[in-house]
C-alpha cells in the first residue's frame, strides 16, 4: 500500500498522493462523505434491500437462511455483497446474500478462511447458487 507523499507521514494514500489529513489540509475542506450519485444509490439500496429480504421470506415460507453457515436467521439479516459495494454492484441483487451479523462481520470479514468452520459450506452455496465469478473471487482469496 502506498504511503502519503508528505515527508514523515506514513498513512495510506487517499487521493493524489496524500492521506486524508493532508488532503484536507491542502484543499482546505473536508473530504465529501459521498457523491450525489452515491447518495442516490444508497437511498435506492435501502428500498431494494427491504424488498429483497421480504422476497426471500416469501420464497422460503418465512424462513431466512445464512449464506455462510446455512442456519436459520432470526431477526433482521445482514446483506453480504459478494462482489463488493462499489458502483453498480451495490444494487445488483445477483450478488447479494443474507447472513447473520456474526457470520458476516465477525467471521467472514475479520478472520482468515482457514479459521472459519463453515467455509466449505459457504463455498458449496456459492458454487451452486451464484455466478462463477464469485467462486473465482473466493478461491483467489484462499490463495493469498
Amino acid at each position: 500500500m502506498k504511503s502519503c507523499s508528505e515527508p514523515g507521514c506514513n498513512y495510506p494514500v487517499f487521493s493524489k498522493g496524500l492521506c486524508r489529513s493532508h488532503w484536507q489540509y491542502k484543499h482546505g475542506r473536508p473530504i465529501p462523505k459521498r457523491t450525489e450519485k452515491r447518495g442516490k444509490q444508497e437511498k435506492e439500496y435501502l428500498d431494494k434491500r427491504q424488498q429483497f429480504i421480504e422476497k426471500k421470506r416469501q420464497e422460503n415460507h418465512g424462513i431466512l437462511v445464512c449464506i455462510f453457515c446455512g442456519k436459520r436467521i432470526f431477526g433482521m439479516p445482514d446483506i453480504h455483497h459478494l462482489m463488493g459495494r462499489d458502483d453498480e454492484t451495490l444494487l445488483d441483487e445477483r450478488f447479494w446474500g443474507l447472513a447473520h451479523n456474526k457470520c458476516h462481520v465477525y467471521e467472514y470479514h475479520s478472520k482468515s478462511w482457514q479459521d472459519i468452520e463453515w467455509w466449505d459450506n459457504y463455498l458449496d452455496t456459492v458454487r451452486s447458487d451464484y455466478p462463477q465469478e464469485i467462486l473465482e473471487k473466493e478461491l483467489k482469496r484462499m490463495n493469498k
